[in-house]
């Protein structure tokens, strides 16, 4: 019934590309353009493309010594469109068992994908750099939120009472590894 909850509403204005040493078993292309689909389309203007690749794919490309979950790209020629990179097989390794259930696969992939989109919409919106990672924060909580509570609206209320009580703890647990949304 969900399968397709955003599919049959719009088409992206960008492309989603693939590169991979090593295909992913999990068709993560679906969950991106499930992800992107889902937020107002307006944040996404402008943008050129969303980038799938592994580890290896993105360490041919860049000069560092880690591997980061995802990075957004501006161009250095003005008529190029900035596009948005995502490390595929650094998001499955942080899903661990997980990677099946779909609220948390899109919890987190999502954490990831918006938090570029963050930058995306700061960027556009500002030239300035100050505080770039705090309005992308700001703006992955918002666009999260604002997926999850359509996608799964039937959650939000159970959660809210069963996560209510550990908030505080569970937020502060996550903020060391992965931050992420709870309504």
């Amino acid at each position: 019934m969900f399968k397709n909850f955003f599919k049959n509403k719009r088409k992206l204005s960008f492309k989603i590309c693939e590169y991979y040493q090593s295909k992913p078993k999990l068709n993560i292309r679906s969950v991106i353009e499930d992800l992107l689909l889902g937020i107002p389309q307006e944040y996404l203007e402008g943008l050129g493309a969303v980038v799938l690749c592994d580890s290896d794919s993105f360490m041919e490309h860049y000069e560092t010594d880690h591997t980061p979950l995802g990075r957004y790209n501006h161009p250095i020629e003005k008529d190029e469109l900035p596009w948005i990179e995502i490390v595929i097989d650094k998001l499955i390794q942080e899903l661990g068992g997980f990677v099946k259930i779909p609220f948390i696969r899109d919890l987190i992939i999502g954490n990831t994908l918006y938090h570029e989109i963050g930058h995306h919409i700061h960027r556009k919106e500002s030239l300035e750099k100050t505080h770039a990672e705090e309005i992308a924060e700001k703006w992955r909580k918002k666009l999260s939120k604002y997926y999850l509570n359509r996608k799964y609206w039937y959650l939000a209320f159970p959660l809210r009472i069963l996560v209510l009580p550990f908030r505080r703890l569970i937020e502060k647990k996550l903020k060391n590894k992965t931050s992420v949304a709870l309504w």
